[in-house]
């Protein structure tokens, strides 16, 4: 027999409970153990799983958990804290499993992954099928594709944290997306029956925000952000030294900002790649006030030689240095560990509203975008704000702007925030013939995944010249 526990959890469901544990007592390969975990029911359901179990076969050990009302994810944890389990798999007490559903997560597992998922056919009120596509961890940010009855290997359930409340619905893609993080999943087989009856919490939840279009993308933002870990990565040049406390203090304000009224976001990381030509960056990060590194997950300064001084032309300068900041971004890249990367350079200074801003436009909605910027001006054509167009390989400098935000073709390194699970490709040097490490990221973003950076003109930053000078 295979060392699986079944973790069946609800809320006065007893009308569907018998179905529900007599479907898993069926299987063609049986779990070793069952356990229900009821949440506070004010039915009979605590009974019906009694009942259920003195008929199932000794073979299979039963246990039934109860609690007061704490919700489905306390209950869920609660009833894995009863088993023993290899691998786990939740069901709800309103669902029924087809009689292969173990046997065929059990095959579709590898030596090496995580879970297990499959398709789901609804019935009662409403009936449907959803299908499984192959396993896409890009894809899987952009959509949910596992439901909450996955098999999973216990070690990646507890290295994930088990179930957590969040937003208050999509707990199964919110486990997803952080079992995601352990491993890979893979497609099976194997069918759960899921039942509409009217009642279903995400049913009469959802429904609480029919009238509101935008409210269900909304929510898919809170549970990316919430999974989503960030790192903010800054190529020091060491230019500007006294401006370093300012700069560290507006970003530590806006991330204070935001998180302050946002459900479960993570502090990001700091990781400073110092370059300046006297290595100057962790001491400048130790003389600064403690309280303006607090706002950070963890900080990180690491040395990066500097660019060369000596050139024979202004050609050789603009390629040297365009090669240099493509190299320093990758080690950018390297270095962090976010999902979510958020490129500030040292001498662009942000307002307050930055990082929920960039953080929000970037993971709301149905589909998640790519990369998003800030606004700031050309330090050295001051008309000019860092945003252009790009026409025929030629760059049209941006003019008008759009409150509500736009669709660029190429923005600076300066202030921006890519998803890296979207876009995923590597700085190279040169856009066309001219020297862009930046333009060149911008057009294989449009080249490999048909989005294009998002404008934020309300994230209007300073591009600092001295310490005191913006443009």
């Amino acid at each position: 027999m295979a060392n699986i526990s079944v973790v069946v959890a609800a809320r006065n469901y007893g009308r569907f409970l018998t179905e529900c544990l007599e479907s898993i007592a069926a299987q063609t390969v049986p779990p070793s153990e069952i356990v229900y975990s009821d949440d506070g029911s004010e039915d009979e359901s605590v009974a019906v799983a009694h009942a259920a179990f003195d008929q199932m076969s000794r073979r299979i050990e039963t246990k039934v958990v109860s609690q007061d009302q704490a919700g489905v994810c306390a209950a869920r944890n609660a009833g894995v804290a009863r088993t023993t389990g290899q691998f786990l798999v939740h069901v709800d007490g309103d669902d029924v499993l087809t009689p292969t559903f173990l046997q065929e997560h059990l095959t579709a597992m590898t030596p090496v992954s995580s879970f297990a998922y499959g398709p789901a056919e609804s019935f009662g009120l409403r009936e449907a099928m959803w299908e499984v596509p192959a396993w896409n961890a890009a894809r899987l940010w952009s959509e949910n594709y596992v439901n909450t009855s996955a098999m999973v290997r216990r070690v990646a359930f507890e290295m994930a944290g088990g179930w957590r409340e969040g937003c208050g619905t999509m707990w199964d893609w919110d486990m997803a997306l952080r079992l995601s993080r352990r491993g890979f999943g893979v497609p099976s087989k194997g069918l759960l029956r899921y039942r509409q009856h009217g009642d279903n919490w995400s049913m009469t939840h959802e429904g609480k925000f029919g009238s509101d279009p935008f409210a269900m993308a909304k929510y898919r933002g809170m549970v990316r952000r919430q999974c989503a870990t960030a790192s903010i990565c800054c190529p020091f040049s060491g230019r500007i030294p006294r401006l370093f406390s300012a700069w560290l203090d507006a970003i530590s304000k806006s991330i204070r900002q935001f998180n302050a009224g946002e459900l479960g976001c993570q502090a990001p990381e700091l990781i400073v790649l110092d370059n300046s030509q006297d290595g100057i960056a962790g001491t400048l990060l130790s003389d600064v006030e403690p309280t303006l590194l607090d706002a950070f997950g963890g900080i990180t300064c690491v040395a990066f030689p500097p660019a060369q001084q000596d050139y024979a032309d202004e050609q050789q300068r603009r390629d040297a240095v365009a090669s240099f900041m493509a190299s320093a971004c990758n080690r950018l890249l390297d270095l962090a560990s976010g999902e979510i990367v958020w490129f500030v350079e040292d001498d662009v200074v942000m307002p307050p509203l930055a990082y929920g801003a960039m953080l929000t436009s970037l993971t709301d909605g149905d589909q998640p975008l790519a990369c998003v910027s800030g606004l700031y001006r050309n330090r050295h054509l001051a008309d000019e704000w860092v945003a252009h167009y790009a026409w025929n390989g030629k760059p049209k400098p941006v003019v008008a702007l759009s409150a509500n935000g736009q669709a660029v073709d190429l923005a600076g390194t300066g202030c921006l925030m890519i998803f890296r699970p979207l876009a995923g490709h590597r700085f190279t040097s040169h856009w066309h013939r001219s020297a862009a490490h930046d333009w060149a990221w911008c057009e294989q973003l449009r080249v490999t995944t048909g989005q294009r950076v998002w404008l934020l003109p309300r994230v209007r930053c300073r591009h600092f010249q001295t310490e005191e000078a913006w443009v």
